[in-house]
């Protein structure tokens, strides 16, 4: 679990924060967002933000909370908290700009294929052919 100090910032310090972060990574080619992801991030934070995207991913696509949870190792009150999350609207962005640019959605889809599959050791559950009508 991440750390956060007892002594909090103020909103507007949080603000502030959180638009340079925004500022900072969308300057970033995606050689040089792969780079500072990881000199930023501990290896359990970027396990976190992936599997919590992969598992957005593939509540879009459809797949079941039980696909969810085997598939990305989290437990199914956590498959059925982000299911919830999703159906309230919470992910909206994430949504969009999957359906907006079909292209770099079916590529994530087959890294996350990929990475899910030990970098394609273990067989693809349904080929990656059942990414054609996305």
């Amino acid at each position: 679990m991440t750390n956060i100090s007892k002594s909090p910032l103020s909103s507007a310090q949080q603000k502030k924060l959180f638009t340079q972060l925004s500022i900072c990574i969308s300057t970033l080619n995606k050689e040089k967002t792969d780079t500072f992801l990881s000199d930023l991030l501990g290896y359990e934070e970027r396990i976190m933000i992936a599997k919590r995207l992969a598992a957005i991913i593939m509540l879009i696509q459809g797949q079941s909370l039980y696909r969810v949870a085997i598939t990305l190792h989290i437990s199914p009150a956590t498959a059925q908290t982000f299911a919830l999350r999703l159906e309230a609207g919470e992910f909206t962005s994430i949504t969009k700009l999957l359906k907006q640019d079909k292209h770099t959605f079916v590529n994530l889809l087959n890294a996350l294929d990929s990475i899910l599959h030990l970098g394609g050791l273990l067989p693809h559950y349904n080929g990656l052919d059942r990414y054609n009508g996305v």
